[in-house]
């Protein structure tokens, strides 16, 4: 799964013109997503999305800011 992040991550950056580590991206994207379904699903601390969508395209803005235009 990560490779293939990596290679989402690779593309935008690329079609950007951005100069960016893909590869950390990818293992820092793919862990927020772990952490946050741990917190919400496993450990039950905290309430899962109430828009998957909508956490996913905030979250994707992080890394990619110019995604939500």
């Amino acid at each position: 799964m990560i490779r293939l992040e990596e290679g989402l991550f690779e593309r935008a950056y690329a079609e950007r013109g951005l100069r960016r580590n893909a590869q950390l991206a990818a293992r820092s994207f793919h862990g927020t997503l772990v952490f946050h379904t741990l917190l919400a699903c496993v450990f039950r601390s905290e309430p899962p999305p109430q828009d998957p969508e909508r956490f996913a395209q905030e979250l994707l803005e992080i890394y990619l800011p110019e995604a939500g235009e």
